[in-house]
């Protein structure tokens, strides 16, 4: 069956697994925010936060399935979109993408699928979606310690900036440190 992706469903299970997924994901940043003890609160509030979302939230938002089992999850901002407040959580941003771009607000995998191409298939929708409306360019930010760096290096994209991270920012993404802005023409 191998990998396919869909667009998020609004039923608890996908909420949830979504929730769970980003959690565990963006685990150390989450700590660092709110603690360990209150990761359970997280993803309760995460789930909550799918589940009240208006349908064009899920047409940016996606999971990705190995052979039938939901395995990553991506979400994507376009020029236009409204805000959508995430709480400081350090992984996503409010706001909109810049004109003609779309930007990867987030993409995490289960550490069961890694390996095997599910990251690379959600990067694929994610160009696939940007061209559908129109969009000239990919942008997302990663840590400059995070391996998935290579997987977007590998799709295309470049590193076209180096931040330091620090104060409200520092406070949500995780200890002082510095980001890789990474875009790629489409």
């Amino acid at each position: 069956m191998g990998v396919t992706v869909r667009k998020l469903r609004n039923t608890p299970e996908d909420s949830e697994f979504a929730a769970k997924l980003l959690v565990e994901a963006f685990r150390g940043k989450f700590v660092h925010s709110i603690t360990e003890a209150k990761l359970p609160i997280a993803v309760r509030n995460l789930s909550a936060f799918h589940v009240a979302q208006a349908d064009d939230f899920r047409d940016r938002t996606f999971v990705a399935e190995l052979d039938g089992s939901p395995v990553g999850v991506l979400g994507l901002k376009f020029h236009g979109d409204e805000d959508r407040e995430y709480a400081c959580l350090g992984m996503f941003t409010t706001g909109s993408a810049q004109r003609h771009t779309c930007y990867v607000d987030h993409i995490c995998v289960d550490d069961r699928a890694r390996g095997k191409g599910v990251g690379k298939v959600l990067m694929e929708k994610a160009e696939a979606e940007a061209r559908c409306r129109q969009c000239k360019a990919m942008t997302l930010y990663v840590t400059t310690d995070n391996r998935a760096r290579h997987l977007y290096e590998r799709q295309g994209y470049s590193v076209i900036a180096t931040e330091s991270v620090c104060g409200c920012l520092g406070c949500c993404i995780g200890p002082p440190g510095s980001v890789y802005e990474m875009s790629k023409p489409l």
